[in-house]
């Protein structure tokens, strides 16, 4: 077997990508809650506005079109230049050599699989636990950079909205969970304004959930909720411990949530949560609209190998950051 299978037309950066995007994928936490809608554009940077309260994006108009009209009123737009995530791994010549088909395949059928396996893994490992974080960021109404996780946008600063803050204070003697969190449903329902919505979580930090579900408002709620988890069957929206009409999810510190906070949101308000996606930063794919994952190859120097890079050119976004309700605790 030669390694100039790679010339096959299945193993062209078309193909491998359309390939990345079929293999399923375990999601992360926050992932899985099926938050974050994708939003494909086609140039390396998404300009957004603040407009009666809400992000949007922007189209980049070619010259000569007309351009959208406004209602008047002051507007801020911001430009973003989309952020790359990537992850090399390659393919030795031995290999290839090696792989012998198995069964009923092709060798062709062979070296694919075992390509597969190894985009789908430098997927899983870098790619996704990257995006996750983003997401656990995007939840605090922050933009981070995919490789520090420095905050790139502020969107309570950039846009001038006013962050709600709540505190709950677990040592109060006359606490009560449940006024909280009415406190917190009663202002996003204001603040909603008649969007639809299906219902509302709470993203919890270690610390912010042990005093939580130990509070006496609470524990007995939660007792009944672990006795009867093995007779729910309900999967009509996210999991998590029901409590005060609002589903309650832990994420873990190692996640990137800090753990002496909550954030209560509402979920099914439409293009809450974006992952606005751009085309890979690859001559193949200039102009086109973006996708969630990219594969591409390129033979290593002097022949000894195939590099396999996967990317991911995506934005985690809140359009609507003042339907983040931040609770901090007093303990």
């Amino acid at each position: 077997m030669q390694l100039d299978i790679f010339q096959n037309p299945v193993f062209n950066n078309f193909s491998l990508t359309a390939s990345i995007n079929k293999i399923a994928y375990k999601q992360g936490r926050i992932s899985e809650l099926g938050l974050f809608v994708d939003t494909p554009i086609n140039t390396a940077t998404a300009v957004v506005e603040m407009s009666d309260n809400m992000i949007q994006l922007l189209d980049l108009s070619p010259r000569g079109v007309n351009l959208h009209s406004y209602d008047a009123g002051e507007r801020k737009a911001v430009a973003f230049v989309m952020p790359v995530i990537n992850t090399i791994s390659c393919v030795k010549a031995d290999d290839v050599v090696n792989l012998r088909a198995f069964g009923n395949q092709s060798e062709l059928e062979t070296v694919a699989s075992m390509v597969n396996d190894r985009l789908a893994g430098m997927r899983q490992n870098a790619i996704l636990a990257t995006v996750d974080r983003m997401r656990v960021s995007a939840i605090q109404g922050l933009v981070v950079s995919a490789r520090s996780g420095n905050i790139v946008k502020n969107l309570y600063a950039e846009f001038g909205v006013t962050e709600q803050v709540i505190n709950a204070d677990f040592t109060g003697t006359n606490f009560d969970a449940k006024v909280f969190a009415r406190q917190a449903t009663g202002y996003l329902e204001d603040t909603l304004a008649g969007q639809p919505y299906e219902g509302f979580i709470a993203v919890v930090g270690d610390n912010f959930w042990d005093q939580f579900v130990t509070h006496p408002s609470v524990k007995d709620a939660f007792a009944r909720y672990q006795e009867g988890a093995w007779l729910r069957s309900d999967n009509s929206g996210p999991a998590g411990f029901e409590f005060a009409g609002i589903r309650w999810i832990n994420i873990r510190a190692s996640q990137g949530f800090p753990a002496n906070e909550a954030r209560i949101f509402p979920y099914g308000v439409n293009g809450l949560f974006q992952s606005i996606l751009a085309p890979a930063d690859h001559i193949d794919f200039v102009g086109t609209l973006g996708q969630p994952f990219y594969a591409l190859q390129e033979i290593e120097k002097w022949g000894k190998g195939i590099e396999l890079m996967v990317l991911r050119s995506g934005l985690e976004i809140c359009t609507q950051p003042n339907l983040l309700v931040k609770v901090t605790m007093t303990a």
